[in-house]
């Protein structure tokens, strides 16, 4: 049961950070997620080896933290809530094919907000 829950029942965000995580790295980490038997946060490579955050390199932690920045925006204006997103020297660890990865992702993003936006003024 728990193990059922743990795959299917993660909150909404978590399940939106992880389809980020997929695109800001390639496919190689598949999906961030919380055990229910300790705190904090766990990612899934392409292996479907869990690890936790301190054993990922500086730039898969960014893309996590940045694929839970968006998830969390997301959910906020699709409720009605724009947030400002800032995002400071969140690429410095990246190298470039995941500076590459970011880039079609916060364009995307930002597609899919001025959509949302354009939505909500009709």
């Amino acid at each position: 049961m728990r193990q059922r829950y743990e795959t299917d029942r993660q909150p909404e965000t978590l399940r939106e950070a992880s389809q980020y995580l997929i695109k800001l790295t390639d496919g190689n980490y598949t999906r961030v997620w919380m055990p229910l038997d300790r705190r904090g946060l766990v990612v899934e490579n392409d292996k479907g080896e869990s690890l936790s955050l301190d054993v990922l390199s500086r730039g898969t932690r960014e893309a996590v933290f940045i694929g839970l920045r968006l998830a969390l925006a997301g959910s906020f204006a699709r409720r009605g809530a724009m947030l400002p997103l800032v995002l400071d020297d969140v690429l410095v660890n990246f190298d470039s094919d995941r500076v590459r990865c970011a880039a079609n992702v916060l364009c995307d993003f930002a597609r899919l907000l001025q959509g949302s936006l354009r939505r909500n003024d009709v």
